[in-house]
């Protein structure tokens, strides 16, 4: 990766430091989430490219049964989504990628966050396909088959914990575990 790229993400990541200040301590903890995923939002925003939309709220496969509560959901902007007033629920064939915001990591977060992003991960994506010659809606070489899941911390668990309580948490289930575990172990508040 060039420096200039590196360099870059270095500085993304301080603007979200920078911004998650503005979440002071004695706000609610609902406030404070609120402002960071909003903050996560706006940095999505200006490096996803325009076939990616961005909302908040569960994902279901054809068996209709919606996830748990997701912080943010990026999914194809050409596709069917149940507006339930504040949220969507997305199918999970237009669905790239869930990212759950948290802005302390306590072991209760990172448990409920884990067994969500993991029945995220395990919906059917059945009717995902393409016209491409001879590439199917199984077929690994045009699309992923799972959604891609994210867990992203302000404050809690340093990086050997998340490993260790991801052993611990999803046992025999470890190929639903998340792609990328941010966690930032500084009191970022």
């Amino acid at each position: 990766m060039s420096s200039f790229v590196k360099q870059h993400f270095a500085n993304i990541e301080q603007l979200l430091r920078s911004q998650s200040a503005v979440c002071q301590p004695q706000l609610p903890d609902y406030d404070i989430g609120m402002n960071r995923e909003f903050f996560v939002r706006e940095v999505l925003r200006t490096h996803m490219p325009p076939f990616c939309s961005i909302t908040s709220g569960s994902v279901c496969d054809q068996g209709h049964n919606p996830s748990g509560q997701v912080d943010i959901i990026l999914f194809h902007p050409l596709s069917p989504r149940i507006n339930i007033g504040a949220t969507d629920c997305c199918f999970s064939e237009s669905v790239f990628s869930v990212i759950e915001v948290k802005s302390r990591l306590s072991e209760d977060h990172f448990r409920k966050s884990l067994g969500n992003l993991a029945r995220i991960a395990a919906l059917s994506r059945k009717y995902l396909y393409t016209n491409l010659k001879g590439a199917t809606w199984s077929s690994e070489v045009y699309h992923f088959n799972t959604i891609g899941t994210v867990l992203f911390g302000y404050k809690g668990y340093s990086p050997e914990t998340c490993v260790h309580a991801l052993r611990q948490v999803l046992g025999e289930d470890w190929t639903r575990r998340p792609e990328v575990v941010s966690a930032w172990t500084k009191d970022t508040s």
